[in-house]
């Protein structure tokens, strides 16, 4: 419950942001990088700005950009040179080893 508590509040921030303050906004597929098999091979799904099929992140991304944000994707390590420009970071279910072997 206090999660959605949290969500709100932020995006009650976002909307309140003036666009001279909007920065970037980026995404982590570097600790979370989820693929399911396609016939051509794999795709990456989930938790991505793109991704319409589970509309929260889609959604999230319009809530961003609506707000005056730039939307990004890191899917590298992380550095300090590399979210030079990034205001906000969101590394959301990151993979691990106990994760991944729970998927097999």
């Amino acid at each position: 419950m206090a999660n959605r508590y949290f969500v709100c509040a932020l995006i009650f921030l976002l909307k309140i942001t003036p666009a001279a303050f909007a920065q970037t906004v980026t995404v982590d597929t570097y600790f979370n990088h989820e693929t399911r098999k396609t016939r051509t091979g794999a795709e990456r799904f989930h938790y991505l700005w793109t991704d319409k099929t589970d509309p929260g992140f889609s959604k999230w991304g319009e809530w961003f950009t609506d707000a005056g944000f730039k939307l990004d994707t890191l899917g590298e390590t992380p550095t300090v040179a590399k979210l030079k420009n990034t205001a906000v970071y969101i590394i959301v279910d990151p993979d691990t080893k106990r994760k991944l072997l729970a998927l097999t």
